[in-house]
């Protein structure tokens, strides 16, 4: 068993809102460059969007037996009630948000999962909270126990 842990300062946190039609991983990366947030935990995210595409987990034939979907696209309005994540750095310095969510449709059918970037626009208002780390850096790097980058606090 590999455990991965580090200890971090909690920066004040920031509260973020993006107004309608901008894609929300897109919208707490540019928050986060504008603030100079390299590692941050994302506490509380809801919001309205207009769809969604999300990757979830299925079986694989691998190391660990999974891994994640070809993209799910739900094209109607969508609530999500309920979103966490990371926000970190990919191996070449770029900002990686990597966020979960609980999503619900018109009818109150469930789905969850990986949001995917530049497919979740806004659709009424979005409330996020975001907790910046420091003392800590959050990297995307692959590891070969799981065959897949993960982020690799450092």
């Amino acid at each position: 068993m590999t455990t991965l842990h580090a200890e971090a300062e909690i920066r004040k946190a920031v509260f973020i809102r993006l107004s309608p039609g901008t894609d929300l991983i897109s919208g707490i990366a540019a928050v986060c460059r504008d603030r100079g947030i390299h590692s941050a935990c994302i506490a509380s995210c809801i919001a309205s969007l207009r769809r969604a595409s999300l990757f979830v987990v299925v079986p694989k034939e691998n190391r660990v037996g999974g891994g994640y979907s070809e993209p799910v696209h739900l094209e109607a309005p969508l609530e999500l009630v309920s979103g966490q994540g990371s926000i970190g750095e990919t191996a070449d310095g770029e900002l990686f948000v990597h966020l979960h969510a609980a999503l619900s449709d018109a009818r109150g059918r469930a789905y969850g999962g990986h949001l995917i970037q530049g497919h979740c626009p806004v659709l009424i208002t979005s409330e996020i909270v975001i907790l910046p780390l420091d003392a800590v850096r959050l990297k995307r790097v692959y590891d070969p126990e799981v065959e897949m980058p993960i982020l690799r606090p450092t």
